[in-house]
């Protein structure tokens, strides 16, 4: 995989070198673009997890053939096939953030991600993990490791999209 910090393109490439696939990072519309902060192999899940520079997403793009569908947005029941997926094999899985990270590692299960977000001036340093099955924060965390009970600092503005 191979991904730059101000080009909007991620690459995946064979053994051999050849192109398997390219992605615009990009929001799901399409219409913002954003460079990549990190990128991590996720040997567990047999994926790659992507945290986007600009945009406050984390993507995970699946290397399993059996990987389940995947669907954006809300849906009120998958099983009964009433939304649209896309394919989970080299598809994009986005989870969405209040702000992007400025970069992250896996835990030793391959599950969580803790992640650094981009600071907010105001705001004291904090972890976040997310969890890359629910595809939500579950945990905030102090530098130390603590938990972090007081409320999140307000987002920032984002652009629509």
């Amino acid at each position: 995989m191979l991904a730059d910090a101000l080009a909007p393109e991620l690459s995946l490439f064979d053994a051999a070198h050849r192109l398997v696939k390219r992605w615009r990072v990009a929001t799901l519309d399409g219409k913002t673009p954003s460079g990549v902060a990190a990128l991590r192999h996720d040997a567990v899940r047999r994926s790659f997890v992507i945290a986007l520079r600009d945009l406050p997403e984390l993507w995970e793009v699946s290397l399993d053939p059996q990987a389940e569908p995947i669907h954006d947005g809300l849906v009120h029941d998958y099983r009964m096939g009433e939304a649209i997926a896309t394919a989970g094999y080299l598809g994009v899985r986005r989870t969405r953030l209040e702000r992007p990270l400025s970069g992250f590692t896996l835990d030793a299960t391959g599950h969580r991600v803790i992640g650094t977000p981009r600071p907010i001036d105001a705001c004291a340093p904090e972890r976040w993990v997310i969890h890359l099955d629910v595809r939500l924060r579950i945990a905030r965390l102090a530098p130390d490791g603590a938990p972090i009970t007081a409320p999140p600092c307000p987002a920032p503005a984002q652009p629509p999209g």
